[in-house]
């Protein structure tokens, strides 16, 4: 594994000086704090957007030619092809491999999707469902391995990963097996504002989204060491193999605040962090590690809301805070949260995206879906807070709660 080692050089094994410590205080104060901050940024933009602009655009084309080789290679050469159908040979020892893949949240959405186009490519899948009868859907195929997986409980992921344990050292005498990819798809969503909500709302959507992640990640690490090291004490170069953990954040982990949907964001925010951590740790593993990042796609996440919102947020509140906020405002939420997830995608693109990922040798740390997550989204998440609080007021609809709204006097003064 390459590393820059570059702290050894950079950061001291001492707190800054007594000059650098003054420097530091007197760039806090103001007005020198705003001044400071926009020089940086001029200088930033005047000289390094333009420099970064061209690097981008050479990246670009750097990129595009190498997509356009590996897709040749894909359809013109036998040995890429049959890396597409998950018939990957080894390069020392000739022999065929088969490789199995985990995906959870597999009841609906992208997870159902998925776990049967990763099948049709040859892959054997573990269907990671957290209803029984789900499990009953996907037993038409032999690449198709369903199991009851919730990702909350310890028990269930420990079962699952001494399900796929037990078959990785089943191999036949005719090929070998290993872990090519987990994929942490499972995923909740509560919305609405902080003082509708309890803490069993954040705990939940943490303990799917981020909790999950970590779970997950932890019970089949030690395949994934077993498998790298496995190569190295064998002398056995397997230049097919990629091995991957995949974690399906959202859009939400860098786009906050337009939804008032705080549980959610935290929890992404949250796994969004926990990928970029792990990226690190995996590299020496030789373990690819890929967020995928969808706006508004059409998944039973993303529909029904605002009767989900009526059901589930406003009729369980108490008297007193529906009479603070008042049902006018809460159906002009309900209303802007609809508009803005109507803009939903079509999810066959997303899962496209996923299985293209994971056929890759090489795949990228993070898949932006959706036209707006590759472009609004993108550029709104890299703008500075007080930037980002006034889009998303301008996106906001006009309310205030019944509670700050000027009462009419009970008694006019008479003439």
């Amino acid at each position: 594994m390459w590393t820059g080692n570059l702290s050894y050089w950079l950061v001291k094994p001492h707190p800054p000086g007594p000059q650098a410590q003054q420097l530091n205080a007197w760039l806090h104060k103001p007005p020198v704090d705003v001044i400071a901050h926009g020089i940086y940024w001029c200088v930033v933009l005047m000289f390094g957007a333009p420099f970064l602009g061209m690097a981008a655009l050479w990246i670009s084309i750097f990129q595009a030619t190498v997509w356009c080789i590996q897709t040749y290679y894909t359809y013109f050469s036998w040995g890429r092809t049959v890396l597409g159908q998950a018939q990957a040979i080894s390069e020392s020892s000739g022999e065929p491999v088969e490789l199995a893949i985990v995906v959870t949240g597999c009841d609906t959405g992208f997870g159902k999707d998925l776990a049967l186009q990763l099948a049709e490519k040859g892959f054997v899948v573990f269907v990671g469902c957290l209803q029984e009868n789900s499990t009953k859907l996907f037993g038409q195929s032999d690449k198709l391995r369903p199991i009851l997986l919730d990702v909350t409980k310890d028990d269930r992921v420990t079962a699952a990963a001494k399900s796929v344990t037990e078959w990785l050292s089943s191999s036949s005498t005719t090929s070998k097996r290993y872990l090519h990819a987990i994929v942490n798809n499972a995923g909740i969503g509560k919305i609405g504002y902080l003082d509708w909500l309890n803490l069993s709302d954040f705990e939940q959507c943490m303990n799917v989204n981020c909790w999950g992640h970590v779970r997950m990640t932890k019970a089949f690490l030690p395949i994934f060491k077993q498998q790298a090291a496995a190569q190295i004490n064998q002398n056995t170069k397997m230049s097919f193999y990629a091995p991957q953990i995949m974690n399906m954040i959202s859009m939400a982990g860098t786009c906050h605040g337009g939804l008032s949907a705080m549980p959610y964001e935290v929890s992404k925010t949250a796994a969004l962090a926990f990928s970029d951590g792990l990226r690190l740790e995996m590299k020496p593993w030789g373990v690819h590690v890929v967020d995928v990042n969808p706006s508004f796609h059409t998944t039973p996440l993303a529909t029904n809301i605002f009767e989900g919102l009526q059901h589930d947020i406003w009729e369980p509140l108490p008297d007193q805070l529906k009479e603070e906020y008042g049902k006018d405002f809460f159906e002009n939420y309900g209303r802007h949260v609809e508009r803005l997830t109507s803009q939903q995608w079509d999810p066959s693109i997303t899962v496209e995206a996923m299985v293209r990922a994971l056929l890759s040798r090489d795949p990228p740390c993070r898949i932006n879906v959706g036209m707006d997550a590759k472009f609004s989204l993108l550029l709104y998440s890299m703008y500075p807070t007080w930037l980002r609080t006034m889009c998303m007021q301008l996106l906001l609809p006009d309310q205030t709660p019944a509670m700050l709204r000027k009462q009419p006097s009970d008694s006019k003064k008479e003439d």
